[in-house]
Order: C-alpha cells, then sequence, then structure tokens
C-alpha cells in the first residue's frame, strides 16, 4: 500500500526532524528511554508555575530518546498486531472481549508512538516525580501537583532544547493521551484548509473520527465498558461473539488505500454517532480500523524520518525477523 504524502506529511516530517535532529545517536539501543531521561538526564529545571515546568536539556539526548521511544512502541504495537493475526489464522479467539482489550492496546501504543515521532510525551506525573522537578527547580517558584501531562519542544538554543511539561485538564493518563492525539490531527487537518481535497486529508478526517457524546475518549470508552460493566460483553461462554470483530479481520486483509478508507468511512457512519454502548460492534470495528490506518501510516512515516537522519535500520530487520519467525507458526501475517 502506497501512503500519499503532501501538504500534511511535510509538516509532519518538519515537526519530526526538529525534535530527531541532525546528529542524534545513530544506534537507538544506545539512547536512553523516557524513563531512563528522566532518572539519569541532562537537563534542568528553569522554571515552573502551577500548570507547567520549563525544562532545558540537550537536543540531541532528547531527540535520540525521542526516536528510541518511537521504535519500542511500535515494537509494543507489532505485538499486540501479531495477536490479533494468530485471531484472524485460526478464525477463532479464546474471548473476543480481549481481542477488543489488545485492539484498544496496538491502536494505544501507535497513538504514544505518533505523538513521540513529533516530539510530544503524554505520560503520568506521580507526586514523587513532581517533587524531584521541584528540588531541581526554584524554591519560590510555584508548581503544579501530579497528574497527567504533555511535554513538548517550545524551542531549539544552540545545542539545547526548552522544553514545556504542561498538566493537562485530566488526570486520567488514557483521556489525556487521546485528547491529546486527536487536537494534534485535528490541528493538522486545519493547517490544509486551503488545499484541494485529496487522499492524504481524507485519511486524517478518517483518523479524526469522533461522536459527540464520547468525542475524544470513544477508544478508552469503548474499552472500559467491555472490560468493567459486568455484562455489557464476555459473551464467548454462550457462543456470542460480543464485541464482533472477525468480520473486519477478514475484510481488511491486502486492501488498497482507497478501498480501506472507504471501508473505515463506511464502519464509522454505522455508529449513527451514538454512544458507544449502544453501538459496541460497530466502535469495535472502527476501532479496528483505525489501528490498520494509523500503523500503515506511522511506519511508513517513520522510516522515512529514520532514513533522512540515517539512523541504523537494525531496528526494521529486527522486527522483520520476528514476524517472519512468527509467520511459519501462524501463516500469513494480518493484515498485510
Amino acid at each position: 500500500m502506497t501512503i500519499p504524502k503532501g501538504f500534511i506529511w511535510e509538516g509532519v516530517k518538519s515537526d519530526a526532524l526538529d525534535v530527531i535532529c541532525e546528529g542524534i545517536e545513530n544506534r537507538l539501543g544506545n539512547s536512553f528511554t523516557f524513563f531512563e531521561w528522566r532518572e539519569k538526564g541532562g537537563y534542568h529545571v528553569t522554571g515552573s508555575t502551577k500548570k507547567e515546568f520549563l525544562i532545558s536539556c540537550s537536543s540531541k539526548e532528547y531527540g535520540a530518546m525521542l526516536a528510541r521511544e518511537v521504535s519500542i512502541l511500535l515494537d509494543q504495537a507489532l505485538e499486540h498486531r501479531m495477536i490479533l493475526a494468530n485471531a484472524y489464522q485460526k478464525k477463532d479467539f479464546p474471548s473476543h472481549s480481549w481481542l477488543l482489550v489488545t485492539t484498544y492496546y496496538w491502536c494505544l501504543f501507535l497513538a504514544l508512538a505518533w505523538l513521540r515521532m513529533i516530539g510530544s510525551v503524554v505520560t503520568f506525573l506521580p507526586t514523587s516525580e513532581i517533587d524531584r522537578l521541584k528540588k531541581l527547580g526554584k524554591k519560590e517558584h510555584k508548581a503544579p501537583g501530579n497528574g497527567t501531562f504533555q511535554i513538548s519542544m517550545i524551542d531549539v538554543y544552540g545545542a539545547k532544547s526548552s522544553l514545556q511539561l504542561r498538566k493537562l485538564g485530566s488526570n486520567n493518563f488514557h483521556d489525556g493521551l487521546w485528547q491529546t492525539f486527536f487536537l494534534d490531527i485535528q490541528e493538522r487537518l486545519n493547517l490544509a484548509k486551503d488545499e484541494p481535497a485529496n487522499m492524504e486529508t481524507r485519511i486524517f478526517s478518517a483518523l479524526n473520527f469522533q461522536n459527540r457524546f464520547d468525542k475524544t475518549s470513544w477508544l478508552s470508552k469503548l474499552r472500559n465498558a467491555v472490560n468493567y460493566r459486568v455484562g455489557f460483553a464476555y459473551g464467548c461462554v454462550d457462543a456470542k461473539r460480543i464485541p464482533d470483530l472477525f468480520d473486519s479481520l477478514e475484510s481488511v486483509k491486502a486492501l488498497s488505500i482507497d478501498a480501506l478508507l472507504h471501508q473505515v468511512e463506511s464502519t464509522q457512519t454505522k455508529t449513527g454517532g451514538r454512544p458507544v454502548y449502544e453501538r459496541p460492534n460497530e466502535y469495535a470495528n472502527s476501532m479496528l480500523l483505525f489501528g490498520v490506518l494509523i500503523s500503515r501510516l506511522i511506519e511508513d512515516y517513520y522510516g522515512e524520518i529514520l532514513a533522512l537522519r540515517g539512523i541504523n535500520p537494525t531496528w526494521h530487520e529486527r522486527r522483520n525477523s520476528y514476524i517472519a519467525r512468527l509467520s511459519g507458526e501462524i501463516g500469513p501475517i494480518w493484515p498485510l
């Protein structure tokens, strides 16, 4: 499948190359993860308010960390995709509700990877982490409490980057993640509003799917309803597929981008804009197709970013080796 690249891609590429900057560590395995960077990174707190911390750090160190995190998150997403591939191959799964949960986490890791690729990290900072940041700053400054934060680069000066750790409105990590992700997609569509309608804007419009009841949290609300609303799902003991993902698993293999988008749009229309708990099968299929679409988009984009920065391609080689090792056991790798 060929991913079209136009005005929106140029904006994504520019954002990604700003943070995954020139001269970063060539071998991603030698860079910090985000957790390690928080613990050992060479940064200092330059200011704080009730809503944010400001941090100065090495641009190369931060960029290398982001690049490694994208790779790790895409690896994690791939493991969930392989569970879906296994279900597709066997035409069965012990729990259709749990298949929905793994679909959700497939989508979640892809969304986290997308945001890191463009320089944004959504994370929950506990009280212990907030206290540590306070100690690194000036005592007289106010500081936010624990909660979900978005970390983004706001300036570059020489070899240093200035970061903003902004506390989000919701303390719930999942809500904060999806709000941030959908806001990024919407902003890219807004920037492209004067561009001619094309396949690229159609892709991003499909990714921006929401309803007026659940808005940006529709994926997590469906996951929560399936997992925690007793009697809502988990019907396999009584031979019920709730929710039923198998029609979508069957239908998305080897689709062209135009055919995939047609199916995404058709499935989204079937939700009727109603709350997720009213139409779980339609929203479950929308979630699955969302995952297929963003998976193909980010893997294509990120591969080009790595190539532009001359980063060692062992990440792709490891993933291909993993897929090849399992493909003999479970057959064709869904959905490719």
